[in-house]
């Protein structure tokens, strides 16, 4: 009977050592003006448990699912806090972001510790960084968009105080359009996305990406001074805390548009990726358009003819529903000799768009209204973004070496179909045209 007994406990204490799992909890320690705190003492209480800080002020510790701790954060210069209710679980996003408040520099104080719980801890310190700045901001932290569906960092921005958004990706500060509107990523300024205006298109940047965005609205000494709206300061995660796939697709109806005729000239094979194949290029023997003009018409009509009839044919289709895929990967891993981590992000992007606009007013006038050109065209647009991030670092000690990579490939096909009535002659005057435009930045 007692050895039967003592069977029965090892077995009943291995079944449940079989059960207990271990999930990685991690996240960054910042101070109240966002700065990372690098060497802070995380150990939970009650437990010989406990880690560092690196230079990126991140953490990870390991700890048991199902069972809740109390953290104890603290750090030379800051107040130390506690923070309750902390749990992990194997399948969530284990991630807590602290903030520790600087200490008061007093002779024989009496020692104050703050005290919070994970729910509010995870957005205070955004909170405190637009508290502590001198200049006027807004901005959203990283678990806030986690709970949001928006997809990239133009429907986030959506959700930002004094902001708004034109054509899902082009930003509206305090009611100043884009021209007056400057754009930073990982303190590095952005270019402008468009050829014609000064603009960056947002809807590059997934969300899943992103770990706080900040619109200053005030000029600061340490700021660029190329805006009267607003500074849009997006901080990528540059270092992931976990290994992640994550998978968006999102389909887009128009009543307008979608499943109504659309009319441009054909597509070629490689349009949905946002490239074109050089088929609609001009033949090596047509001119430019000044000594074009100067031709006589008998050779217009000669070099009109090099012109591929079948690229530029008139086809007719149903306008197909705007579709957007977004794909990203996060990589993290640690090296077992001498400690140092290495993250990758890895972020794809694709939407596609058709849409129709019908009714535009068209025409020409005379100083006094009087028009020369009247009527009306419709504008079938074909559109593709197509865009790419790899963000690599290594973190040792003291030491960070970060490659960060960012492609995007912007195609747009206009066709348009015009009417218009010449009120001197009496004469209808219809109009096709094709106006191409693909860009690209890196």
């Amino acid at each position: 009977m007692p050895i039967r007994s003592w069977l029965t406990v090892c077995f009943l204490l291995l079944l449940s050592t079989s059960f207990a799992q271990t999930a990685r909890l991690s996240g960054k320690v910042s101070n109240d003006k966002g700065e990372p705190v690098a060497g802070a003492s995380i150990k939970i209480l009650s437990t010989t448990i406990g880690t560092t800080t690196n230079v990126e002020g991140i953490y990870f510790l390991n700890l048991s699912t199902g069972n809740k701790y109390t953290l104890e954060i603290s750090a030379v210069g800051y107040t130390p806090k506690n923070i309750a209710d902390v749990d992990v679980t194997a399948t969530g996003a284990n991630e807590l972001n602290v903030l520790l408040e600087t200490a008061a520099k007093m002779g024989d104080a009496i020692v104050v510790r703050a005290t919070s719980n994970r729910r509010q801890e995870s957005t205070n310190a955004l909170i405190a960084f637009q508290k502590n700045n001198t200049a006027l901001s807004s901005g959203l932290a990283a678990d806030f968009i986690r709970r949001t569906p928006d997809r990239n960092t133009g429907e986030v921005l959506k959700r930002v105080s004094g902001a708004s958004i034109q054509d899902n990706k082009y930003v509206v500060v305090r009611g100043l359009s884009d021209r007056y509107n400057q754009a930073m990523i990982n303190g590095a300024q952005l270019p402008s996305s468009e050829p014609d205006k000064k603009v960056f298109s947002f809807d590059l940047v997934p969300a899943q990406m992103v770990d706080n965005i900040m619109i200053n609205k005030t000029a600061t000494p340490d700021l660029p001074g190329e805006f009267a709206g607003g500074l849009v300061q997006i901080r990528t995660k540059d270092v992931p805390t976990r290994n992640q796939l994550s998978v968006g697709v999102s389909v887009g109806y128009n009543t307008q548009s979608t499943f109504k005729d659309f009319t441009s000239n054909p597509r070629n094979r490689w349009d949905w990726l946002g490239f074109d194949n050089g088929s609609r290029s001009l033949p090596a023997a047509i001119p430019f358009t000044t000594a074009y003009r100067s031709l006589p018409d008998a050779e217009k009509i000669r070099l009109t003819k090099d012109l591929p009839g079948d690229v530029y044919t008139e086809k007719t289709v149903k306008a197909a529903p705007i579709t957007t895929v977004n794909l990203t990967w996060t990589n993290f891993s640690r090296s077992k000799k001498n400690g140092g981590t290495f993250g990758s992000i890895v972020s794809l992007y694709h939407r596609r768009g058709m849409t129709i606009y019908n009714d535009v007013e068209r025409g020409r006038f005379e100083q006094v209204r009087t028009p020369i050109f009247s009527g009306s065209e419709t504008q079938n647009r074909y559109s593709v973004n197509a865009g790419g991030l790899i963000n690599l670092s290594y973190v040792k000690d003291a030491h960070k070496i970060s490659l960060k990579n960012l492609f995007n490939q912007a195609y747009d096909d206009v066709y348009y179909t015009r009417n218009l009535v010449h009120t001197g002659r009496l004469q209808n005057v219809s109009l096709r045209s094709s106006f191409l435009n693909q860009r690209f930045l890196y």
